[in-house]
């Protein structure tokens, strides 16, 4: 799920107390995804004006992603009811 980085970043930002790094790079905080911890291994940036988020321990995207939701700073991904189901 692609997301726009003005509609999260910002929020993210303040929740987390994300440090400037420069541009739109903002990070040097504990990894929101519990199993991963650290101290300075999270950072959030702008790619194409969608939002990335990351982690320098190499954690698991979906775990990371799913805190961020836990916190209400990411929607829920929802199942596209869109998808053709075929026999």
């Amino acid at each position: 799920m692609d997301r726009v980085y003005s509609q999260y970043a910002d929020g993210i930002i303040q929740q987390l107390s994300l440090k400037y790094k420069s541009g739109k790079e903002y990070g040097d905080v504990p990894c929101p995804n519990p199993k991963c911890g650290g101290t300075d291994r999270f950072y959030i940036n702008e790619y194409n004006g969608l939002l990335r988020h990351h982690c320098r321990q190499s954690c698991d995207y979906i775990e990371r992603d799913r805190a961020l939701q836990d916190r209400g700073l990411l929607p829920k991904w929802q199942a596209s009811s869109q998808v053709p189901y075929h026999m």
